[in-house]
């Protein structure tokens, strides 16, 4: 089972806070919280998605549950990325491959995520998946079951760096069209 985590614990200080509440406009002229739409482009390709969020996200969590995804509480999100990281896999149950996800990147186009899948499906389940542009990695990121334990021991705001690093030889590059894989709306200029 493929299992996407949607990392949106993260308290958006440089954002003003809030940030996955932030209005994102569609084509259509409607208007989604950014970390619901995130987890939406995600789900298509993906067999389950956890959504990661803080207890005190009240309105966060409702809007998840409203649109059937699942949430799980980051109880530590105060001390980083890699601790919402870790409670995403956690929460994880049977999952085969993680789809790692943040948030607040909420511009990936649908071509990358269905890019990404192609090459998750054609691969050996073994290897770590990750779109690059213009010879930049991006996001999301796919690591295989294989990883669980170094994912869990993960500490800090880093995220899987030091794994990807490790894992260099074990890495499949998905060359894609998207500046979308490298933005990630850290303050509300950078939203459009």
């Amino acid at each position: 089972m493929i299992t996407g985590i949607v990392l949106a614990a993260g308290m958006g200080s440089r954002f003003g806070g809030d940030k996955m509440l932030h209005p994102i406009k569609q084509k259509n002229g409607d208007e989604l919280a950014m970390g619901l739409l995130s987890a939406m482009n995600l789900k298509p390709w993906v067999d389950d998605i956890i959504c990661v969020v803080r207890a005190s996200d009240k309105t966060l969590i409702s809007i998840y549950e409203q649109h059937g995804f699942k949430v799980h509480i980051s109880e530590h999100y105060e001390l980083g990325l890699s601790a919402s990281l870790v409670a995403g896999i956690q929460a994880c149950k049977g999952a085969s491959m993680y789809v790692l996800a943040l948030g607040d990147m909420p511009y990936i186009k649908a071509k990358t995520y269905q890019d990404i899948r192609q090459s998750l499906d054609k691969s050996d389940k073994d290897k770590i998946i990750q779109p690059t542009f213009n010879g930049m990695p991006g996001h999301p990121m796919v690591f295989p079951q294989r990883l669980k334990n170094e994912l869990l021991a993960l500490q800090g705001d880093v995220g899987a760096r030091s794994i990807v690093k490790k894992e260099a030889h074990n890495i499949i590059s998905v060359k894609v069209q998207d500046g979308g894989i490298h933005w990630d709306v850290d303050t509300k200029t950078d939203s459009v």
